[in-house]
């Protein structure tokens, strides 16, 4: 499966809302690298906490199935979007 990425923003947003990101963070709570148009400026050498790959093979492979963890990142993701 899979999870594909809409490019919204709202995830990088709220980057102040997670601690091991909040050095990210600007006053308003979004990342500090949040381009104006939604797209990260350093994607290619950005956080790994911000790989939802490398966050499923780190911490969650063994927990739940990678079908079951996209899922759940959609999940999140579509409410982070409705608000």
């Amino acid at each position: 499966m899979g999870w594909v990425c809409t490019k919204c923003g709202q995830c990088c947003k709220h980057v102040a809302n997670v601690p091991s990101m909040a050095k990210y963070a600007n006053e308003d709570g979004s990342c500090k690298f949040l381009g104006e148009d939604n797209l990260c400026t350093i994607y290619d050498k950005r956080p790994p906490v911000c790989n939802v790959a490398w966050v499923y093979e780190h911490y969650f492979k063994d927990k739940i199935s990678e079908d079951e963890f996209y899922a759940q990142t959609q999940e999140a993701c579509d409410k982070l979007q409705m608000k």
